[in-house]
């Protein structure tokens, strides 16, 4: 479908630009290189359903299980503070316990369900955290192509 892994970092929270896991499964993941090594202490996820037919575009299902994890370089380890459970909210700002220096993140189901993601952000660690929804556009992204 469209659900492609490059949609969860354009910017946009809206179903028209989502990554869908390829099966409801433990284990399914998507994976940002951020291209050099940047230190990371904090992340929001924006996950769930909107349903395109709801004129008040509420949003579902977010997703309940997952964990963030880094990578040192030569394997994936558990970003600390940011192993989910139990989820209801479909914009969840995660601090971590400890930052992490790394080139690559990526987010993992950690329970059988329908992984969608509509917007992944990573920040460096801040006093006092990063709002939600500062650094995305609630809406569809433009439907006009631009050269």
């Amino acid at each position: 479908g469209a659900g492609y892994a490059l949609n969860p970092f354009d910017g946009y929270v809206d179903h028209a630009s989502r990554w869908v896991a390829a099966a409801a499964a433990s284990g399914e993941y998507i994976e940002v290189d951020l291209l050099a090594s940047h230190r990371v202490g904090a992340a929001h996820v924006y996950s769930g359903f909107i349903d395109p037919a709801d004129p008040t575009r509420t949003t579902t299902q977010p997703l309940p299980n997952f964990t963030l994890q880094y990578w040192d370089g030569a394997a994936w380890l558990p970003i600390p503070g940011a192993e989910i459970t139990a989820n209801t909210q479909v914009a969840r700002a995660i601090e971590f316990t400890t930052p992490v220096t790394t080139t690559r993140v990526r987010l993992v189901t950690t329970s059988a369900f329908n992984g969608r993601v509509q917007e992944l952000l990573l920040f460096p660690p801040r006093t006092g955290g990063t709002p939600l929804g500062r650094e995305v556009v609630q809406a569809p992204p433009p439907a006009r192509g631009w050269d």
